[in-house]
């Protein structure tokens, strides 16, 4: 019939010298960018899926580019966007995201565009850029920054 069954083999398991250049999560998984030896080449490995690490008493010097990795992350039309006010300091989220608008405003924040691809993510992007950053014009996302803060001052609360 001109077609194969799918090998369900495991993936075999490799070990690799690797020097890791970035460390970030996208689509609900952790990931390391980093020159694999084994390959001579830079590789996009899953954290999830590393067996063990051995940490090396070496140093090396990363390259000064590096070609990125292939973006994880596809928004589609019908991904929620929202719009955040950003302070000076936390002008790294328009590096680090791939943003839709950026307008600068006069005081010196950023007022961005984003895909959300889940809550989850925009409450720990929110958090990271603490509490000078602020949802705007996005009804969908009003109070998510808020109620983030809150859960996390509660863990506080609840002690050891």
């Amino acid at each position: 019939s001109g077609c194969r069954p799918r090998d369900r083999r495991p993936h075999a398991t490799t070990r690799r010298r690797a020097d890791p250049l970035e460390v970030f999560f996208a689509e609900g998984n952790w990931y390391c960018w980093a020159f694999c030896h084994l390959r001579e080449s830079e590789r996009l490995f899953r954290v999830d899926r590393v067996h063990a690490v051995d940490v090396l008493d070496e140093d090396f010097e990363p390259p000064e580019e590096t070609a990125r990795p292939a973006d994880i992350f596809h928004p589609s039309d019908d991904d929620p966007r929202v719009e955040l006010e950003l302070p000076p300091d936390a002008a790294w989220v328009i590096e680090s995201y791939p943003t839709e608008a950026v307008e600068e405003l006069p005081d010196g924040r950023r007022r961005v565009r984003l895909v959300v691809s889940e809550q989850a993510w925009l409450e720990r992007l929110l958090l990271r850029c603490g509490p000078e950053a602020r949802v705007v014009g996005s009804p969908a996302f009003d109070g998510v920054a808020r109620d983030v803060a809150a859960r996390v001052l509660a863990r506080y609360d609840e002690g050891p």
